[in-house]
């Protein structure tokens, strides 16, 4: 069934739509996703899942269904049998067929007004109740996935519609299976990481004496956007306010001997990327060479360590032991040693401190172990690591000639 909320000039219903259809991948890799799902499911004893995604937090949805959430708020009801229903506000004036409703290969699609374009919006919250009751499951074991990023009228709706206790936080089921990359993902993260290294590579062929940090903002951008990235984002932060790491590119001139930090994240078809340079204009001082050196020598040691079985807290402690040996341990943030990376920009694997789970082949992480000191600058050489059968590798390849 397609919900019928308004009037509408473009038919949404699957017949209408599928024409349209535009997937990254084949609809065998969503089957594979759903089947890898549905047996995590089984394991916990759930009987569905509701996945959640916004714009700020898009991955998990986009995973599953390929839906981008632009402007709203979208579930996913996954049973553990049946046909899966996406529920979703994210509609631009009442048209489904203009916010991206074709881009799901999911049949079943039931769209409310977004907020704040009509008078009174409908709660997908009944959406998903309506679709719980219709696959009697309203009363059933169910899993939530993104909790966290639920807002207070949404989660407060589910909450008075689903009996007590019937719904249960449900994130490790879901990155049990997304944590693995399979083949296709892999070749797409590929891409990522290329088109943020050509970014990253950019600045610095255009750094120079005088030229702005907006300035090379556009140069990056526009060289990513012609090699086929998506829209991303970009942080650079120049001279003293390099040492605060992220920030938005100002008019700002850089100077001799300023230290840089750029941050680029270059989307391809729902995946993320997140590299990361820092340099020196000109001839580094001492402490900038000190600093972006044990950067450097911090990312090499822990790529080399990184294997099937590896645990993630000694991996960590090969960084934080570099940066003892050549006394900069105070500048040394445990918190910022990496994420896994895929449709977010973190996602499992997680790479907390004192961590001992055990990465797994074909998982990719964001390796990011830095040294910051505020007022000098940021070192750190961040790239993207496939963990491969034999040990790892770099998916990204910006220079590291950068001072």
């Amino acid at each position: 069934m397609v919900s019928d909320y308004g009037r509408t000039k473009v038919r949404y219903d699957w017949e209408h739509r599928k024409q349209y259809l535009d997937m990254p991948f084949e609809m065998k890799e969503y089957e594979r996703r759903v089947d890898g799902l549905r047996r995590a499911m089984a394991g916990q004893e759930l009987d569905y899942l509701l996945v959640y995604g916004n714009p700020a937090w898009g991955g998990p949805v986009r995973y599953l269904s390929n839906f981008d959430s632009l402007m709203g708020n979208s579930i996913v009801v996954l049973p553990l049998e049946g046909e899966i229903t996406l529920v979703t506000d994210s509609v631009m004036h009442s048209e489904p067929m203009h916010s991206c409703i074709w881009m799901t290969w999911i049949r079943d699609v039931r769209p409310g007004h977004h907020p704040g374009t009509v008078r009174t919006a409908e709660n997908i919250a009944d959406f998903v109740a309506d679709a719980l009751r219709e696959k009697n499951l309203l009363s059933s074991a169910g899993g939530l996935v993104s909790a966290r990023q639920l807002p207070f009228e949404l989660m407060g709706r589910l909450v008075e519609l689903l009996p007590e206790g019937s719904l249960v936080p449900a994130d490790g089921v879901f990155e049990s299976v997304l944590a693995i990359k399979s083949e296709v993902e892999l070749e797409v993260l590929r891409k990522s990481a290329r088109y943020a290294s050509i970014g990253l590579d950019t600045v610095f062929e255009k750094l120079a004496l005088g030229v702005s940090e907006m300035e090379l903002r556009a140069e990056a951008v526009y060289a990513m956007a012609k090699a086929g990235a998506d829209m991303g984002t970009f942080a650079l932060t120049s001279g003293p306010r390099a040492g605060l790491k992220h920030g938005e590119p100002t008019e700002r001139r850089i100077e001799e001997g300023d230290m840089l930090f750029i941050d680029l994240c270059a989307p391809h078809r729902g995946y993320m990327s997140d590299v990361a340079r820092s340099g020196v204009l000109g001839k580094a001082s001492q402490q900038q060479k000190e600093m972006l050196e044990t950067a450097l020598e911090m990312r090499d040691s822990v790529v080399q360590a990184v294997r099937p079985g590896a645990r993630i807290c000694d991996l960590q402690q090969i960084a934080e032991g570099i940066a003892q040996r050549r006394g900069l341990a105070d500048y040394y943030y445990p918190t910022g040693f990496g994420h896994g990376i895929g449709t977010s920009v973190a996602e499992s694997p997680i790479l907390f401190p004192d961590n001992e789970a055990q990465l797994e082949e074909n998982m990719v992480f964001s390796l990011e172990p830095m040294i910051v000191i505020e007022g000098v600058g940021t070192a750190v050489f961040e790239d993207m690591i496939l963990v491969t059968s034999g040990g790892a590798e770099v998916l990204s390849d910006a220079t590291t000639d950068t001072w």
